[in-house]
């Protein structure tokens, strides 16, 4: 993901990445955390595309945040200056879903 990001130039003003899926699921992340390096953003599986029942076309895997702010049968990624609130978000999920510190509802 961080490799998409140098390539894309992304501006300072773009401090969320918004993913949307296939089956209607969608999430934002910030973009310092989608940098990091153990962020995985797949589209190959053996150099074949990701297939649709392994979360095809593309799949972001976020290690060290609860899955459901990882995202799969990813259709598109937009940038966004403020923060947009996903799927599960919307419906008292926290947004920031760090598995360290147990942020798994936003009450």
């Amino acid at each position: 993901m961080l490799e998409l990001l140098q390539r894309a130039r992304v501006v300072a003003e773009a401090r969320f990445v918004y993913v949307a899926c296939a089956d209607g699921y969608s999430t934002s992340l910030p973009v310092k955390t989608v940098s990091r390096r153990d962020v995985i953003l797949a589209r190959l599986r053996n150099s074949e595309p990701l297939p649709a029942d392994e979360g095809g076309p593309i799949q972001l895997i976020v290690p060290g945040l609860y899955a459901y702010k990882w995202a799969r049968w990813g259709r598109s990624l937009e940038l966004l200056a403020d923060d947009c609130l996903g799927y599960w978000e919307t419906r008292g999920y926290s947004n920031t879903a760090d598995v360290w510190r147990e942020e798994r509802r936003a009450w």
